[in-house]
């Protein structure tokens, strides 16, 4: 199947000023929650659904502990999570302190399986 979109008219900023155009935009045509991803993960494994929803949640608090210390969480061919801030600037380096920080992000590297899935997409106008 392939990744649907839809033709939208945006208004960007360029070095020349204001300019309107035409852009593809992709929208998703549902969603796929965890419960389904957990029961198509135990029909093709020897573990049971429960089993793997279990293994999810023990990943997930496993990561954020990891990542609380600073650490990049590696998943291999999955992919890799790290913190990454935002902060105001200052002046001089001995300005920078803890308090300019604005935001935390979590950002998401994805791994090679999903990099080549990404070359391979297939594209339908709607």
């Amino acid at each position: 199947m392939a990744i649907p979109y839809r033709a939208i008219y945006k208004t960007v900023q360029l070095v020349t000023g204001l300019k309107k155009r035409w852009y593809a935009s992709s929208f998703a045509r549902g969603r796929c929650d965890l419960n389904r991803l957990t029961q198509s993960i135990g029909k093709s494994s020897t573990m049971s659904p429960a089993d793997v929803h279990g293994v999810i949640y023990a990943l997930i608090e496993a990561s954020i502990a990891e990542l609380k210390e600073g650490q990049i969480v590696d998943l291999g061919d999955f992919g890799s999570l790290q913190v990454k801030i935002r902060s105001k600037g200052a002046d001089t380096e001995a300005e920078v302190n803890k308090q300019l920080i604005r935001s935390s992000e979590l950002m998401f590297t994805p791994g090679k399986p999903f990099k080549e899935m990404l070359t391979q997409l297939e594209y339908e106008k709607h």
